[in-house]
């Protein structure tokens, strides 16, 4: 988590794209330094794209929809288990210890 967070500040500071890998192929400050001036030079800005909020409210509805299309279970039919997919078994008893 830290080298994702690592590699996002790098982008966002030095709007250059260095793949993750980079940073643990030789996790060097001299390295990573190397690294951001290369991806200068190359005009490598991020192509990551924007990440736009995204209304909760839709996604309900979306999910609504599928979920009275598809009945009570989300597999479709009555909700039931099909011959494919035996019934668990019941747990084995365990006999107390002395």
């Amino acid at each position: 988590l830290l080298a994702t967070q690592f590699i996002s500040r790098i982008r966002d500071e030095f709007h250059v794209e260095l793949p993750l890998r980079s940073l643990f192929h030789n996790p060097s400050i001299a390295h990573i330094a190397h690294e951001v001036e290369v991806a200068q030079r190359r005009g490598t800005e991020s192509q990551a794209p924007a990440i736009t909020p995204v209304s909760r409210r839709a996604r309900r509805v979306k999910r609504s929809r599928l979920a009275a299309k598809n009945g009570p279970s989300g597999r479709g039919g009555n909700g039931q288990k099909s011959p494919a997919q035996p019934a668990r078994k019941p747990p084995a008893e365990t006999k107390p210890r002395d």
